[in-house]
């Protein structure tokens, strides 16, 4: 039998969140940025490059932290947006 999860994730437009990456990959859209932090537990929050490049993919950046943990290294930042889990995953 399949499990399934829920996560209510947010976005903070044009801020990220400076902290060590557990994983970077190019994705096509926001959707694909999400999937695969929903299956990895040690996934709190992610970094989604603002704009695309010439390949029409995004930069995706997958983080064991969250801007709760590290407010310090929560910035504006043109190039980026934060995406972050605002309920847990159990």
């Amino acid at each position: 039998q399949p499990e399934f999860y829920e996560a209510d994730f947010r976005v903070d437009k044009l801020h990220y969140v400076n902290v060590t990456r557990i994983g970077a990959y190019r994705v096509h859209d926001i959707l694909e940025c999400i999937f695969p932090c929903l299956r990895n537990s040690l996934c709190l929050s992610l970094n989604l490059a603002a704009s695309h490049g010439a390949d029409g993919k995004y930069w995706c950046e997958m983080l064991n932290s969250d801007k709760y943990k590290y407010p310090a290294e929560f910035k504006a930042n043109n190039n980026w947006h934060h995406i972050f889990i605002k309920v847990p995953l159990y």
